[in-house]
């Protein structure tokens, strides 16, 4: 049976840091050629992408849900927000599990591997698991709930490594906490990216963690200490270290624009990423919802616990890109790259995913000129299409 093809005509594409008319040929899963006045194959079918920008499809690595979904509701309810991140323009995702007792953690853990291998043609690809604690600082745990916050073991840290294998792509915890070192280098030794978060980190404290491993900030500015005039903190040991990389929740209520515009300019775009850190209201609309089994209340785009914490998101890709482009100020290609290049980057993607390159896995979004999301390819199948093109 012949490959499918795609030729997306007339659009401009993401090609080397800008936008330029051109056409891109998919074939197969991947993209076959970028240029001008393309010719397609016999079978291809091709899509007039006028007046439209063709991009690397988005990948977020933290995600708790979406449609009213929780990730850690089983297999089926991750394999649903898949699906809703599909028409948000995303084409990769890390279901994030939440702090609980180990045992649920490690079972939601288990049936993100089981909707990994469970998924097909359908929605966003499943890329791996992010844990999210439960060996985070109780002070800091923000929706993280403190009956089950606990210290690092290197037990259970190896009973899920044994578990998860593979898919096990990123695991927070706050370097601070007695034994964060030795779990942080055992996680490392089975190339699972570390990442500091809910943290009461100081700055020298960071920059020992970063000497054994960590490499990623969670949310950055988010549940984790401040940066003070006596005592900047972890996220000035962040800024200083090419070492490591930042997300941040860009839905403008986490963190001020002036706040995001002022820190990724000083720490460099390349070491920034949009993350949505979304719920399971995520693309619903205001009301009552849960966060791994808590109960959350969303008002004026705000999820909070009863206490009134934040909780999480119901921020989307394509939204937080916006956000960035114009309310941030950083433009759409720098928006863009923290969306697609530098989160394949930072879980090692790069050279099949992130950029619109010929070789590259067609992982791809097409959005018109009033920033909607109209087409998503991912690995060269069509995902995600407006329904009354159905």
């Amino acid at each position: 049976m012949p490959e499918k093809s795609y030729l997306l005509k007339g659009g401009e594409v993401f090609h080397n840091g800008a936008f330029k008319p051109s056409d891109l040929l998919v074939v197969g899963s991947s993209i076959e050629k970028i240029g001008p006045e393309l010719s397609p194959p016999p079978s291809a079918i091709e899509i007039a992408c006028r007046d439209a920008k063709v991009c690397p499809g988005f990948i977020d690595i933290h995600c708790h849900g979406a449609m009213g979904k929780d990730v850690m509701d089983g297999a089926e309810a991750v394999l649903d927000v898949a699906r809703f991140k599909a028409g948000q323009g995303t084409t990769g995702f890390l279901p994030t599990i939440l702090t609980n007792p180990m045992e649920i953690m490690r079972w939601a853990a288990l049936d993100v591997k089981r909707a990994m291998e469970m998924q097909e043609n359908s929605g966003a690809k499943i890329l791996g698991v992010h844990v999210e604690g439960p060996f985070v600082n109780p002070r800091y745990r923000g929706a993280q709930p403190e009956e089950a916050v606990k210290v690092p073991n290197l037990y259970e840290t190896q009973q899920m490594l044994t578990e998860l294998g593979d898919a096990l792509k990123m695991f927070t915890i706050a370097p601070e906490m007695p034994n964060a070192e030795q779990v942080a280098k055992l996680l490392n030794k089975y190339n699972v990216i570390v990442a500091a978060g809910h943290s009461d980190c100081t700055r020298h404290q960071m920059i020992q963690a970063i000497g054994w491993g960590i490499r990623h900030l969670t949310h950055a500015f988010n549940a984790m200490r401040g940066i003070h005039h006596r005592e900047p903190g972890m996220l000035a040991a962040a800024l200083d270290s090419d070492k490591v990389s930042c997300d941040f929740i860009c839905d403008l209520i986490h963190v001020h624009e002036w706040v995001l515009g002022f820190f990724m300019r000083a720490k460099g775009i390349d070491k920034c990423i949009l993350i949505t850190d979304a719920i399971s209201a995520a693309g619903m609309p205001e009301g009552e919802y849960t966060l791994g089994g808590q109960y959350v209340i969303v008002e004026g785009r705000a999820p909070r616990l009863i206490d009134g914490r934040l909780a999480g998101s119901v921020l989307t890709m394509i939204r937080g890109l916006r956000n960035l482009a114009e309310k941030v100020g950083i433009g759409l290609p720098a928006a863009i790259k923290m969306a697609s290049e530098n989160p394949a980057r930072l879980l090692g993607l790069f050279e099949k995913k992130g950029s619109l390159e010929e070789g590259k896995d067609a992982d791809i979004c097409v959005l018109d000129n009033r920033f909607r999301v109209i087409r998503t390819f991912v690995e060269g199948k069509m995902v995600y299409h407006p329904a009354e093109e159905s």
